[in-house]
């Protein structure tokens, strides 16, 4: 299982299926960073208050889902580990909606959020360019955040 800080501690003994959708979620933008203290005081402390004001029923997992992205501003691997635990359902179970609905940020949001129109106009008009400039400039891809947090950048329509 992924500890808070970020590390396999290897008590997740469930075979090779669970490795596969871990190297798919960091495929899709899962985050890297490490987690801020606040954010382990969050997992670790509210989080079960959450699952619990939805009556630990799995089928209440897009609420929790929300809210608890409405706390951390994303949903780490981590938090979403503990709401697998917590709703007694397999990890893959949260990890599918997480990453299957555009609602859902798998990174943690920078300070400065730069967002690049990409709809047909804006894409006609240069969007493409101006997304690889800024993927250049602040040496992060689309839907990453910079190591040190202070910038996100996401393609918007």
């Amino acid at each position: 299982m992924i500890s808070l800080d970020g590390k396999d501690d290897g008590s997740y003994n469930g075979g090779e299926a669970i490795i596969r959708v871990y190297r798919n979620i960091f495929k899709r933008g899962c985050s890297l960073l490490k987690l801020l203290e606040r954010e382990k005081e969050i997992i670790s402390n509210e989080l079960q208050d959450i699952v619990d004001e939805y009556q630990s029923k799995p089928e209440n997992l897009i609420p929790i889902l929300q809210k608890v992205q409405d706390k951390l501003g994303y949903l780490p691997l981590p938090a979403m580990e503990k709401i697998a635990q917590a709703l007694h359902i397999p990890a893959v179970d949260v990890f599918g909606p997480a990453t299957f609905y555009n609602q859902f940020r798998l990174n943690p949001p920078g300070e400065h959020q730069v967002k690049v129109c990409m709809g047909t106009a804006c894409y006609m008009a240069g969007g493409s360019i101006a997304m690889e400039s800024f993927e250049r400039r602040l040496n992060i891809k689309e839907g990453e955040t910079s190591p040190d947090r202070k910038y996100s950048l996401e393609r918007v329509a």
